[in-house]
């Protein structure tokens, strides 16, 4: 057994091959998320700087301009999409901040060899570095910043009823407790031991996956039930949902965030290396879910415009369905229903 003492002054026994692996997953964790935030600092001779802008980077300043634009032709939703545009926009900046420091840390570890040994991978298990606390803070930050926008939908989807989104608070007001304590501990290692800080450690990422798959159930489930009550009722919408609509509404619905933080749950709890990889990755795909929420917000606002315009027209589904049979030869019992639905209920 070999240990290394790190300039926090916490030994550190050596595992050298999970330690080479970590080493590695790290660099992939790294090119993975400037993958997805995208910026043209990754552009290489191989690679145009037009051609490095990633997803993130894109869907930001896209669902901004959409927002934008909308803010002046719709006074009746602008606090709601002040607060969508003001989260993203601070979510994008936490992110790029994120980013840089990242950078910075590598360039450290892997350039400067700052890490004892010169071993890069022992740079990043010292967290007394600016850097690496600042890596650790600004990641608490997006995913605070997360669950509460995603309890936030829900309280809106459930007609601002508090009572639903009581235990989704809870599970937030434990879940920002713990992190505090450990970013503290992160200072100041020795203040408390390793066995009694470990349970803290444990809770971060369940507690932010069930508060994730809790706040997203509600949210399916209202929109369910709503379909039945809507089908009970004869009510059939006259153009179909199309694939892409139905892609939106997955990833906006948290549905990678929330696999993602599974299979991060689960690395971590085989204190598997890989974790690492999730962990660099996770950031900029919170800030893909939520961009995708504004621009879903916008193109349901234009999809109830259209609806509500006088060309659309109510009819009884018999008369409907006669007249179509008369004027083209087929049956057809869908009604173009005209509803008064606001695109913020279903966000």
């Amino acid at each position: 057994m070999v240990l290394v003492n790190l300039p926090s002054a916490i030994p550190y026994i050596l595992h050298p091959d999970q330690d080479r692996m970590e080493q590695i997953y790290q660099l992939v964790g790294f090119w993975l998320e400037a993958f997805i935030y995208g910026s043209n600092v990754y552009s290489t001779p191989l690679l145009k700087p037009e051609d490095s802008i990633g997803v993130y980077f894109v869907l930001f300043f896209a669902a901004v301009h959409l927002i934008m634009q909308r803010r002046g032709r719709d006074r009746d939703h602008l606090g709601p999409q002040l607060i969508f545009c003001g989260v993203a926009i601070f979510m994008f900046m936490l992110t790029t901040v994120f980013t840089a420091v990242n950078i910075y840390r590598f360039i450290e570890a892997y350039a400067l060899g700052a890490g004892p040994l010169g071993i890069p991978v022992f740079f990043f298990k010292d967290f007394r570095p600016w850097e690496n606390y600042t890596y650790v803070i600004t990641s608490s930050l997006l995913i605070w910043t997360a669950d509460v926008l995603v309890i936030y939908r829900c309280y809106i989807i459930w007609d601002k009823n508090p009572r639903v989104i009581a235990l989704p608070c809870t599970l937030l007001f434990v879940s920002i407790s713990t992190n505090l304590v450990n970013i503290y501990w992160f200072q100041h290692p020795w203040s408390l031991s390793l066995k009694t800080i470990r349970p803290f450690l444990d809770f971060v990422y369940p507690g932010h996956l069930a508060q994730n798959i809790l706040t997203t159930g509600l949210i399916a489930y209202k929109i369910w039930r709503q379909h039945l009550l809507s089908e009970a009722s004869g009510v059939r919408a006259a153009s179909g949902i199309t694939l892409l609509s139905v892609v939106r509404l997955v990833v906006e619905s948290a549905m990678v965030y929330t696999l993602q933080l599974t299979t991060l749950v689960v690395l971590y709890f085989l204190r598997h290396p890989a974790m690492v990889i999730l962990q660099a990755a996770i950031v900029p795909s919170i800030g893909i879910v939520f961009v995708l929420l504004s621009i879903r917000v916008h193109m349901a606002t234009l999809r109830s415009e259209r609806l509500r315009s006088p060309a659309s027209i109510a009819l009884p589904s018999w008369v409907h369905g006669t007249e179509s049979a008369e004027s083209s030869g087929r049956s057809s019992f869908e009604v173009p229903l005209t509803m008064n639905v606001d695109p913020l209920k279903v966000v």
